[in-house]
């Protein structure tokens, strides 16, 4: 069950779910279908999310140096002055859009889970994500000693962060 087939000359993409992405072709020589899943629910194609640090954090990294000035960056004493908390912070699909021009071009609209993520540690509000997929053709070798085309999926995202503080 997939949610939308997308053609690309005479390759199919199936849009199975939001997180996961199927590439359809058929082998010149052999007339058979492959799939090829780029994209599941375990092994997604990218992730935001928005990692705040306390002290801990940077004592944990400067002591993976054995020279002084450590990784070059530390924040003493933030934890004692500002309480600030050692998390990751995710974000939740608001929207999902697909291009009426180019039916392999979406555009995601996320927010923040936690509004706290905002208020306190200045991630952005919301992010947009312009997700474009490219099909390209390559010549491959086959073991019939015939040249047969193989597909080559690109994927371009292009994040904007609004209301970053």
């Amino acid at each position: 069950m997939f949610l939308r087939s997308l053609h690309c000359g005479k390759v199919m993409f199936q849009l199975v779910s939001i997180v996961q992405l199927a590439l359809l072709t058929t082998s010149n020589t052999t007339h058979q279908t492959e799939q090829f899943v780029y994209s599941t629910s375990k092994r997604q194609l990218g992730v935001f999310t928005y990692h705040t640090y306390n002290e801990s954090d940077f004592q944990y990294m400067n002591s993976h140096y054995d020279y002084y000035g450590n990784a070059g960056y530390d924040k003493p004493n933030c934890t004692v002055n500002a309480n600030p908390e050692s998390k990751v912070w995710s974000v939740k699909l608001n929207a999902l859009y697909q291009s009426k021009n180019e039916e392999t071009t979406f555009l995601t609209h996320l927010i923040m889970a936690n509004s706290t993520s905002h208020k306190y540690y200045g991630a952005p509000t919301e992010l947009w994500v312009t997700v474009k997929l490219k099909l390209s053709m390559y010549y491959k070798h086959s073991k019939t000693l015939f040249y047969e085309f193989s597909p080559v999926l690109t994927v371009d995202f292009d994040l904007m962060w609004i209301n970053k503080t």
